[in-house]
């Protein structure tokens, strides 16, 4: 995986033009849960490439986790386990889950 991460990192700096290196790129940093490095490399392959099926979809599954992360965190620092955003939280949290990619 390091070395596929060289090889992508440095075809994304000799082809800026191309898609698929951040796309490659942006799934190696989601498999090691580097998912804001992920975000940024798939919003630049869609900069490049806008329609680039493979890499939006990678992008939702990208912002589905992020979602997942937030929600989680926002669950711990909840004020009251009662209270209605508590509630609200728990019920988006286990929507969330079942949303998130389990590859």
């Amino acid at each position: 995986r390091a070395q596929a991460r060289t090889i992508f990192t440095r075809l994304t700096q000799d082809f800026p033009d191309l898609a698929d290196p951040y796309n490659n790129l942006a799934v190696l940093h989601a498999a090691a849960g580097e998912l804001d490095e992920a975000r940024v490399a798939l919003e630049q392959a869609l900069r490049v490439q806008p329609d680039h099926a493979q890499a939006l979809e990678n992008l939702g599954d990208v912002l589905v986790r992020l979602s997942l992360r937030a929600y989680q965190r926002a669950q711990k620092v909840s004020i009251a386990p009662g209270d209605a955003l508590a509630a609200k939280i728990s019920r988006t949290l286990a929507l969330t889950r079942d949303l998130t990619p389990t590859r």
